[in-house]
């Protein structure tokens, strides 16, 4: 089968995004843009105080804004480096946008989560073991010592605490802005 004229066409058209094939059927253009959007590739986290390196990828536009939270509008800061975004925030809302064209090309905001991990160290102190807890980057920790789920039945965790005897084990758990850690 030698592809004839009109199936050169078809080819040249549908590359060319004048036409789309689906399903078998060819649809004529001219078809709205593909929505402006970002790529988001977390690059490395530092586990000490939860600084994540992001690479942004513009995707069909050219500026990339971002916010803290997930409320981002073409008001809010570009982003300088998009091979190297750090934050330490929780959660960052990202925008892409085609300058040539932002009033009508704005893509639906890309909301990024961080994640939250929990530090411990023990030491003794005369003759209590006690247990230091860290939130990274930030968090509010709750902490059982008997078994049950510290997010229902823990206590608050304020300062580093003696582990009562007979514990077998800690279990902390961290939450910020609807984010828990492990």
């Amino acid at each position: 089968h030698h592809p004839n004229a009109l199936d050169s066409l078809k080819n040249e058209l549908v590359y060319k995004n004048t036409w789309k094939e689906s399903g078998g059927y060819i649809e004529k253009g001219p078809f709205p843009p593909p929505a402006p959007t970002v790529q988001i590739q977390e690059l490395r986290r530092d586990d000490n105080n939860g600084e994540v390196i992001l690479r942004l990828t513009p995707v069909h536009c050219d500026t990339i804004y971002y916010d803290i939270g997930d409320k981002v509008t073409i008001n809010s800061l570009p982003v300088g480096n998009y091979q190297s975004f750090a934050t330490r925030e929780l959660i960052v809302s990202f925008l892409g946008v085609d300058s040539k064209n932002q009033d009508e090309d704005i893509g639906e905001p890309v909301i990024w989560k961080n994640r939250i991990t929990i530090q411990s160290r023990q030491y003794q102190s005369g003759e209590d073991k006690m247990v230091e807890l860290r939130a990274i980057p930030s968090g509010t920790i709750h902490y059982s010592t008997d078994g049950s789920n510290p997010m229902t039945n823990g206590a608050l965790y304020a300062a580093p605490f003696p582990v009562p005897p007979g514990t077998i084990c800690v279990l902390a758990v961290a939450e910020k802005d609807g984010i828990l850690s492990n």
